[in-house]
């Protein structure tokens, strides 16, 4: 598996971006997950931030 998975959405998160965390805390998560409906309306202003912070 990746560290980004984009995937159709799932209740109760809907589009909003989530993580699966199943180590401690303060260690990453398992994945970031993201959907087609969270991705759409990013412009390439917005996704360069996304991409490089």
């Amino acid at each position: 598996m990746s560290d980004v998975l984009i995937d159709m959405p799932t209740p109760p998160y809907d589009d909003r971006p989530f993580t699966t965390q199943v180590k401690p805390c303060g260690e990453p998560g398992e994945f970031i997950h993201l959907t087609p409906g969270f991705l759409a309306p990013l412009t390439n202003s917005t996704a360069k931030k996304f991409i490089n912070p």
